[in-house]
């Protein structure tokens, strides 16, 4: 009896330090033009196409690959409309996981939604989905499920997990 709980134990931690994700993973939905998603995995291979984001202090934070940084001659600026993706290390791992997006691009959906969308298709599509849906004190939607959290501003939808 003891060496089983001895073995549960050590399973346990084994489980704890390999970074399951699965107890707060969304999956991605079928309907979204994102190249990744919040919690998703993501190896150096996939990162060639995009542009790194100078100047961000901590993780690394790229464009997706249909955006590309503005030249401003000594400095880089974002574009209008960008897609930008935290990325953060894995210890011992060779990926990196997807803890934040920013989406500034009205032409970029998930769950039938963008940015354009109205109040209440957001609340009817976050809640379609069983995120629990509230609003702030300035009015704009907050909608969280497990650890993921989508924020809906007025001009970028700001997605964030708070497991890792």
């Amino acid at each position: 009896m003891k060496k089983t709980k001895i073995l549960l134990s050590i399973i346990a931690l084994m489980g704890l330090s390999s970074c399951d994700l699965s107890t707060y993973d969304i999956p991605k939905p079928n309907d979204t033009n994102l190249e990744f998603w919040i919690t998703e995995k993501v190896t150096s291979d996939k990162l060639e196409s995009l542009s790194i984001v100078p100047g961000v202090i901590g993780n690394d934070v790229y464009l997706g690959s249909d955006y590309s940084l503005n030249d401003d001659g000594i400095l880089h600026s974002m574009p209008t409309f960008y897609v930008a993706y935290r990325l953060t290390d894995v210890q011992d791992e060779e990926f990196k996981i997807v803890t934040y997006i920013e989406i500034t691009d009205p032409a970029v959906t998930f769950y039938g939604i963008s940015i354009n969308s109205t109040s209440e298709e957001i609340e009817n599509a976050m809640t379609k989905q069983k995120f629990k849906v509230s609003y702030n004190s300035q009015g704009y939607i907050n909608a969280s499920k497990k650890s993921a959290n989508f924020a809906f501003y007025n001009n970028s939808i700001r997605i964030t997990t708070t497991s890792l």
